[in-house]
Parts: structure tokens; sequence; C-alpha cells
């Protein structure tokens, strides 16, 4: 909701799915587990957001970011690739080692 990117949004829901799934097939959890920790995850996540909008309208001025080089809420794109670089890579190094292992 902060970033509003397409891309860092399908990004990040494949990730959370990936570790739902891993939590799964090692038994570490039970499916009620995974579904609890995902609303849990997901109503802390809409309170901070909730908060960081109310703190930061009464401390910021509205800005209108209209340059290609930010999302529409402000953030370097820059960023949003680098924070997808690094997960595709955790990922890669995560599938690397149980190969090898």
């Amino acid at each position: 909701m902060l970033i509003r990117n397409r891309l860092f949004i399908i990004a990040m829901i494949c990730w959370s799915a990936i570790n739902c799934y891993t939590r799964l097939y090692l038994g570490m959890h039970y499916p009620f587990d995974i579904l609890c920790g995902l609303l849990f995850g997901c109503l802390m996540g809409f309170i901070a957001y909730v908060v960081y909008l109310k703190l930061y309208l009464r401390i910021s001025p509205q800005f209108h970011y209209v340059s290609s080089h930010y999302s529409s809420t402000g953030y370097a794109l820059n960023d949003i690739d680098t924070v997808i670089a690094v997960m595709v890579l955790t990922v890669i190094y995560a599938m690397v080692r149980a190969l090898f292992i």
C-alpha cells in the first residue's frame, strides 16, 4: 500500500508464498498456523500504514511526484529494483545451497 509498484507487490506476495510453503513442507507449522500468521501480518501492516499516513500528513505537506524516477508515493524506482534483486539473489542462493548439500 505504501510503494504501489506492481512488480514489487508481486515479488513480495511470491516471497511470502514461498516462505509459507517452506514452513508447511518442512513440517514446522500447521496450515492454520500459516493462515493466522498471514492474517496477523496483514492486520499489523495495515495498522502500521494507517499510523504512518496520519503522522506523515501531520508532519509534512502533500508532495506530488511526477518524475518517472519515482513511484506514486515518492520511492525511487532504483530502490525498489534493488530490493527485488536482493530477493531474487537470495532465492537463487538458497536453491544452489539446497542442490549441493
